[in-house]
Parts: C-alpha cells; sequence; structure tokens
C-alpha cells in the first residue's frame, strides 16, 4: 500500500477515552460475596489454606462489593473453597498402633524438609485429622521418606553408654562413647551425640560416620596335661576250695 493513500483510521474519543476502549463493568453478582463470605468465616481458613491465596480472597471481597468477578477469579476462589472441603478419612485405621506412628513420623519429616505445609500443619493442630488417601499416597510415594521410615523403624546401631569409633566431618577417627541417640529427619538416618576420650566437647556424629569396636579376640589358654591315673592293684589270688 502506497503511503499516499494511507489514512489514519478515525477514532470516537467519547467512545474510546484517552487510555484506550472503555467498558463497563458488569454489576456485582451477590452470589460471589456469600461465596467469599463462607470461605472467611470457615474454621479451616486459616490452618487449611495458605497466606498467599488468604490474601486473594480477602482482596477479591473488596472488588465483589463493587463488581463481578472475572472468570479466572471464579476458578480461584474455587479451588480454595474445594481445600476446606473436609478430608474423607473413613479408609485410615487410627487405632492400628503402626498407623499412628507412620502419622507422626509423616507430619515430623516433611515438617522438617519442607514440604506439605498446609496438610502438616492440619495434622499437628487436630490428632483426627488425616488428608485423604489419595494425598496420603502420593506423601508416600516418595523413595527418600521411605529409605528414612525403614532406618528408623529397624532402630539405632548404637546405644547409649556404649564405647564406640566415630568421625566427624573431615577430622579423624576417634573412639569415644554415646551420650544420646536422636533421630534426624534431614539426613534420614539416626544420630548420636558422640564424646570422644580425647575432647570432653560433645559433637553429634550421623550413624554412617560410626563404627563399632571389634571386641578383642580372646586367647585361649591351653589345659594343664591331665595328671596320670594311678595303676590298680593287682587281684588278690583266689584261694582254691579243699576237696
Amino acid at each position: 500500500m502506497a503511503w499516499n493513500n494511507y489514512r489514519r483510521p478515525y477514532y470516537n474519543r467519547q467512545a474510546v477515552g484517552p487510555s484506550g476502549p472503555q467498558y463497563a463493568a458488569a454489576p456485582a453478582d451477590p452470589a460471589d460475596m456469600v461465596r467469599i463470605d463462607a470461605v472467611l468465616s470457615d474454621a479451616g481458613f486459616s490452618t487449611l489454606i495458605n497466606v498467599a491465596m488468604q490474601d486473594f480472597v480477602k482482596s477479591i471481597k473488596i472488588q465483589a462489593a463493587s463488581k463481578k468477578l472475572s472468570d479466572a477469579q471464579v476458578k480461584y476462589l474455587a479451588s480454595v473453597e474445594e481445600k476446606l472441603v473436609p478430608a474423607d478419612s473413613s479408609w485410615w485405621d487410627a487405632t492400628n498402633p503402626e498407623n499412628i506412628a507412620k502419622r507422626a513420623f509423616t507430619a515430623a519429616y516433611y515438617k522438617a524438609n519442607g514440604y506439605y505445609h498446609i496438610v502438616v500443619n492440619a495434622m499437628e493442630n487436630d490428632a483426627a485429622y488425616m488428608p485423604n488417601s489419595t494425598v496420603w499416597e502420593k506423601m508416600w510415594d516418595n523413595k527418600y521418606i521411605n529409605i528414612a521410615w525403614s532406618r528408623f523403624t529397624a532402630g539405632a546401631r548404637f546405644a547409649i553408654a556404649e564405647v564406640a569409633q566415630g568421625k566427624y566431618s573431615f577430622g579423624p577417627v576417634k573412639t569415644g562413647i554415646v551420650q544420646n541417640v536422636v533421630w534426624n529427619h534431614v539426613a534420614r538416618q539416626w544420630s548420636y551425640i558422640f564424646i570422644s576420650f580425647e575432647s570432653p566437647q560433645p559433637v553429634m556424629i550421623k550413624e554412617n560416620e560410626m563404627k563399632k569396636i571389634k571386641a578383642p579376640k580372646v586367647v585361649k589358654v591351653a589345659k594343664a596335661p591331665k595328671a596320670p591315673k594311678a595303676e590298680k592293684p593287682a587281684p588278690k589270688p583266689r584261694k582254691k576250695k579243699e576237696a
């Protein structure tokens, strides 16, 4: 197209406005405000919903007072509502001793490693709370927590007051005594408060840095030869009977 034939498009400034087309906002929908208030008043709002989502719900409440929420905002609000639906824990046997131990271990493990913040928070605040089976399976579909659980249930290899050898960091191997035994969720193994005989300063040593001290072999002392038995005296000759 030749530039001499180009004509600038005509805009009606009253319709367009100084910063682009002006569209009338959709009027407020009372249903939006009802949903938002229900979320804000839910008992789980402060424990099951993260801070970013809480701030979002509070911000759209201001908007909902004057205009309708956008489709994207409604979709996000629905995701918040979904998190507040009580989890179905009917699949979980809360009387099983192994389940009780595993639940406590799971919450402590993910709290120490910084995952599943909302679920862990709910488990800590409510002893009866359990996530649904899908979330629980996802939490355990992780090789690291399975390795940790296996080591935890196997028990510590060293006992308190046991003499052992430990290698702290890059230092030399030292002989000392185990002062305390603790489980380390981050390292996923047992750890020991260890005091070497060379220094009174206790240090934390992981189990893979500890060694058992082999008991010295017992040298068997040769038994003294037994004294020869005394010879029995010769039997006395029998007397012949008289005819």
